[in-house]
Formats: C-alpha cells, sequence, structure tokens
C-alpha cells in the first residue's frame, strides 16, 4: 500500500504538533484591563464587532439595528471564554487579553436575517512591506521579520485572521526596493518571488504630531488599490482593517450565493504524512466546508468528497487563496480540471 493511502486509515491518530492555537473565525481576543466582571461586558462586546467585522468585512454593518441589539447584549451569543496574559516583544507578560469564542449557528442566523454577506472562507498569507523614512537608510527603513515592530502588525493581521510574511531583507533586496515605486509591477515581482498572491505595501509618512500612510494592495487580476490611513499609532489595525474590506468586496458571499453543495475534489503533490495531515486540518478549519472526506489515494493524489456552504466554483476560488494550493496544471480524465488541485512544495 502506498504510504499515502495509509494515511487514511492512521493519520487520525497523530500528534498535533505544538503551534500557538490560531484564532478561529469565531474567537477574538480583546486587552481588558482586569478580571473583574464589572469589565466583562465592554470586552465581549468588542470582541463581537471585531468577529462580525471579520466575518462581513464592512463596518457599516455593526450599525445594522439587528447587531446593535445584538452588540448591547453580547453575552446571548457567547460559547465561552478565558483570561490569558499577552506577550510583549521579550515574551514576558505585558498585559492581560480576554479571549472569547462566539456561538457560529446563532451569529451565522442573525448575520443571514440581516441579509449581509459573508467572508467565511480562509484569509491568504500577505506580505507584508512597511517603509518608514525616519530612518538613515536611502529610500527609508523597511519592516523586516526580525524587527521589534513586527509584533503590533502581526496582532493586527491575527485579530482578522490574516497571516503575514516579513521579507528578510538582504542588502541586495533592500536596495531594490529602496529605489522601486510601490506600484502593481514591482509588488507582482515581490509577490512571485516569496510565493504570495497577496501584497500590504505602504510608506508610512510622519508629519509632525500625526502621521500618515499611503496603502499599496496588490493581488493577481485585481491590480491595486490605494488607502490614506491616519494616525501613525494605528497604521497595523487600520492598513489591514482596509484590506480585509478590500479583499471581502470580492470573497464575501451574499445569501443568493450560499446554497449548499456536494462535490469531488483532488489534491496532487502530497508527499506524505505532514502534507496529508496539513490539508486536512487547513479544510476543516475552512468555514465554507462542513465536511471533507478522504475517498481514495494514488500516488501522490488525494480524492475527496466535499460538503459545502457554498456553491463549488467560490469554494474552490477560496481554496486557491492557500499558497500551497494551485490549479493542477495535469489534470486527469475524469473529474472537471478545475476541481484538481495542486499541492506546492
Amino acid at each position: 500500500m502506498h504510504p499515502l493511502a495509509c494515511l487514511l486509515l492512521l493519520a487520525e491518530a497523530a500528534p498535533a504538533a505544538s503551534v500557538p492555537a490560531p484564532l478561529g473565525l469565531f474567537e477574538a481576543e480583546i486587552a481588558i484591563a482586569d478580571r473583574e466582571p464589572a469589565s466583562r461586558p465592554a470586552a465581549i462586546a468588542a470582541g463581537l464587532a471585531q468577529v462580525v467585522f471579520r466575518l462581513v468585512g464592512q463596518e457599516a454593518a455593526l450599525r445594522h439595528p439587528l447587531l446593535r441589539a445584538a452588540l448591547a447584549r453580547p453575552e446571548g451569543l457567547l460559547e465561552r471564554f478565558a483570561y490569558q496574559e499577552e506577550p510583549g516583544p521579550d515574551g514576558r507578560p505585558a498585559g492581560l487579553a480576554l479571549r472569547a469564542a462566539f456561538r457560529s449557528a446563532e451569529l451565522l442566523r442573525l448575520l443571514d436575517d440581516a441579509e449581509l454577506p459573508l467572508w467565511l472562507g480562509p484569509r491568504p498569507t500577505v506580505l507584508l512591506l512597511v517603509e518608514r523614512p525616519d530612518a538613515p537608510e536611502e529610500g527609508g527603513r523597511f519592516l523586516a521579520a526580525e524587527d521589534a515592530e513586527a509584533a503590533s502588525w502581526r496582532r493586527a493581521a491575527r485579530a482578522l485572521a490574516f497571516r503575514v510574511e516579513l521579507p528578510l531583507l538582504d542588502p541586495v533586496e533592500r536596495h531594490e526596493l529602496a529605489t522601486a515605486p510601490l506600484e502593481a509591477r514591482t509588488l507582482a515581482a515581490l509577490g512571485r518571488r516569496y510565493g504570495l498572491g497577496v501584497v500590504l505595501a505602504g510608506r508610512i509618512v510622519d508629519r509632525g504630531e500625526i502621521g500618515e500612510g499611503e496603502w499599496v494592495f496588490w493581488q493577481p487580476d485585481r491590480g491595486a488599490s490605494r488607502a490614506l490611513l491616519a494616525p501613525l499609532g494605528e497604521q497595523p489595525a487600520r492598513a489591514f482593517e482596509a484590506l480585509h474590506g478590500w479583499l471581502a468586496e470580492r470573497y464575501a458571499l451574499p445569501p443568493s450565493e450560499r446554497v449548499p453543495d456536494r462535490f469531488p475534489l483532488a489534491v496532487a503533490g502530497l508527499r506524505g504524512a505532514a502534507d496529508y495531515l496539513t490539508l486536512m486540518a487547513w479544510l476543516r478549519a475552512h468555514g465554507l466546508i462542513e465536511g471533507a472526506t478522504p475517498e481514495q489515494a494514488e500516488g501522490d493524489r488525494l480524492e475527496l468528497a466535499v460538503e459545502a456552504r457554498a456553491r463549488r466554483f467560490r469554494v474552490v476560488e477560496s481554496l486557491l487563496l492557500e499558497p500551497r494550493l494551485a490549479r493542477d496544471p495535469r489534470p486527469r480524465p475524469g473529474l472537471p480540471p478545475e476541481l484538481q488541485l495542486l499541492w506546492l512544495p
């Protein structure tokens, strides 16, 4: 039996990797001053607002009468909560946060009643490029993966369920970026270099006490969009909120498109247990997929039966937001080519 086929029997018994637990689509982390019961309602309401914006992508959704009523009594949608210490840049506790999980079925029913669009699929990994002009290097200082400031950007991305990749910025790349305009052609090249389909790039301009940032969002087949954000202290959150709203215009589904569907899906290129487990965990966490059952394994190719909350073409479109999934360039007979994907190394 091929090793991949064996995984269909043994994978469930494999231990999970020890990694920090990501936020689920219906979870939020909110800074809180203390553990007193009186402090909790406001934090829970802020967490619910964060989850609604993550699911809908529109700030206006929070002003809908049904959502305003829910935010006034957020405990009605609360499933569980816990307190946790927030780590600082040095790894030591730097504050207290409340992690809240909300009842997914009730919240989805509420958003359906409000006739709001939903983005239940995963968020893409974003290549984050931040330039600040307050450093001696020519063209400004670019935020790199090892910079202490990167933690605030990762927190802002995490709040909206995005993953970020920060360039290491070797001297050659630093010089290229310092002299290149932040336009679609430059960002397309960066996206290809890092294997990512979404780039958030910006120059933070320090103008006295208030800073502004010009942000460029890039994605293949979408061109570029710009937003001028302020003040400087809110840059991480505001930049990702703007990016989230921009992408939600495409990926958030109106109620008319949230039609249950069942279809086969093939994924080739799986090289062993780690790839299989990563793929299955990712599919099971996908908000538009209710079930993904392995049915057949042949060589490095796995065929699954998928039960989805939306039409298949919208589900597959959202699957391609994962950097390690692409359309299979060598589809086999028997399944439509659009339902055959390739797992990239």
